[in-house]
């Protein structure tokens, strides 16, 4: 099971999870991603579990204020297609 809280995602059945930061899971262009340690199938199963318009409305509200040329719905849409195939 996984939670949502702000632009982390938590492994509730981890006792003392330090989370995940969105980027890590739904943004393929970030370093967060690319050096995570978390593999195509345990990120893949995140996006399942909580669902893509979820996280990318996540995603999007870490960088809205911050990057206004920041696009989630596309960094979203496109690491999701690379993770299911």
């Amino acid at each position: 099971m996984y939670l949502i809280k702000d632009a982390h995602i938590f492994n509730s059945e981890l006792k003392g999870s330090k989370g995940y930061y969105i980027r890590e899971i739904l943004d393929f262009s970030s370093s967060e991603y690319q050096q995570s340690k978390l593999t195509p199938q345990e990120k893949y199963l995140i996006i399942s579990e909580l669902g893509l318009e979820r996280l990318t409305a996540v995603l999007d509200d870490a960088f809205r204020i911050s990057n206004k040329g920041y696009n989630a719905e596309k960094e979203a849409y496109l690491t999701y297609e690379l993770l299911k195939n």
